[in-house]
């Protein structure tokens, strides 16, 4: 038996349907299939470098699939469960079962609130900070190598584009794109 390469796969899976006509008139005059498909083959596997920078932090410290972003958003400023929480989009409880891993892990401690002792509020260890680092340090080598041909003004229109194809809901028609 002959197995079908993936890029054939590849093709087959973002060709254009009979379906996708009804679709296409909502697209800018121009726009077609063809042009649309690569895009969301781009979007379904636009984690990937993400899962590769962070897969040794993960796998060393037993971590979740959020755990190396919420030590990125801890370093950065978004210190309390409930703010996580709606960063991610995601319920508090699986927040705090992510926190729980990375306490466990010896990667976060958390304290009583300055401003509101009822609320924890988070912080990285040393320890939390330097698989911070590494995984950053990681993302950034793969994400500056796979944009290298690229000028700084195709990736900054790039992150615009990326920004609004990820939108869920329409643009607003005031806000200059």
């Amino acid at each position: 038996m002959t197995s079908t390469t993936r890029e054939e796969l590849l093709r087959r899976a973002f060709s254009k349907q009979e379906t996708d006509d009804a679709a296409e008139g909502d697209l800018p005059s121009g726009i077609e299939w063809v042009d649309i498909a690569p895009v969301i083959e781009g979007l379904v596997f636009a984690g990937r470098p993400i899962g590769a920078a962070t897969q040794n932090v993960t796998a060393r410290y037993d971590l979740g699939p959020r755990g190396c972003y919420i030590l990125s958003a801890i370093s950065r400023g978004i210190t309390y469960p409930l703010d996580l929480a709606s960063l991610l989009r995601v319920g508090r409880s699986l927040v705090t079962a992510e926190l729980n891993r990375l306490t466990a892990a010896g990667l976060i401690e958390s304290v009583p609130g300055k401003d509101d002792r009822r609320r924890s509020e988070l912080s990285l260890t040393p320890e939390g900070d330097r698989a911070c680092v590494e995984v950053r340090s990681e993302l950034h080598r793969l994400i500056r190598g796979n944009l290298s041909g690229y000028t700084v003004e195709h990736v900054r229109l790039f992150a615009r584009m990326l920004a609004d194809v990820c939108r869920t809901e329409p643009p607003d028609p005031g806000k200059d794109r």
